[in-house]
Formats: C-alpha cells, structure tokens, sequence
C-alpha cells in the first residue's frame, strides 16, 4: 500500500495503467500558503491588505465609475496587477489627507 501522503491520479499514460501514483507528496492549499505567508513574513515584514475598485468607492462615498475615473486621470495612487487594480489603504489615507481643504472663514 502507498504512503499516505501519496495521491492517486490519472495520467496522460492512463489508458496503459489504471492508476499511477504521483509521486508528489499531498500538500492542501491552505498549507502551501501558510508556508508562502510565513516566508514572506520573515523576508520583509506583512504584506498590505490591499483594497478593491468597490472598498474604495464605498470608503469615499462615491460610485465605482468615478473611482475608475480617478485612475484614468491618475488623480489617485493605485497598482495594477495584470488586468486588476487594487489600493494600498495607507496610499488612499495620505492621498485624502493631501487633498484635504481647510474651511474658509466667510468672505
């Protein structure tokens, strides 16, 4: 009997063998990505918890068109990933505190 950490799969050779085991040892996704998190972790510190064209419209109160405008005009800070575009929360509180006006005494 195969180790348990053994997965049986099908491979491209299944017609001549029923089962092949992979060789690869089983690992589950949430493990692989605890392991990626605590490597990056101990490289350079936690990672930013990055923020949705929706999380931005809903935080400024306005709809997503806008905020797609905002970046069109590259009025505010965002990254691009691949086709996705996502804001790091403290880049969109130093751009609010930027654009901030202070109240005019009345004329």
């Amino acid at each position: 009997m195969p180790p348990a950490s053994w997965v049986p799969a099908r491979s491209m050779c299944a017609a001549a063998f029923s089962w092949v085991l992979c060789r690869i040892p089983r690992m589950t996704g949430h493990a692989r990505q605890e392991d990626a998190v605590a490597d990056t972790a101990g490289r350079r510190g936690s990672l930013p918890h990055l923020l949705d064209v929706g999380a931005v419209a809903q935080h400024l109160g306005v709809d997503v068109r806008h905020v797609r405008r905002l970046v069109f005009e590259r009025r505010i800070p965002y990254i691009k990933w691949g086709h996705l575009l996502r804001f790091d929360p403290d880049e969109i509180a130093r751009w609010l505190e930027a654009n901030r006006r202070p109240a005019e005494r009345g004329r």
